[in-house]
């Protein structure tokens, strides 16, 4: 068993766990995320290029007990 990396901004950790929530106002999301000091933000929101989410925009955080959290912009229906 390895121990977790320490989360470092605008990088995902190789074999991260993360729960992913979607969003259909990403910037709605950031601003609250941000303002919320319990919240680490690790990222501000960015384009997705590939896999499942492309054409998506998302951001991630840490929340308050460090748990690794992705909001994306939700673009299907």
């Amino acid at each position: 068993r390895h121990a977790a990396e320490p989360a470092q901004r605008d990088q995902f950790d190789g074999g991260t766990c993360m729960v992913t929530y979607d969003t259909v106002d990403i910037e709605a999301a950031f601003r609250a995320v941000a303002s919320d000091r319990r919240a680490q933000l690790l990222s501000e929101p960015h384009a997705i290029d590939d896999g499942l989410y492309r054409g998506s925009r998302s951001f991630a955080f840490l929340g308050p007990d460090g748990e690794r959290v992705e909001l994306v912009s939700r673009t299907w229906s």
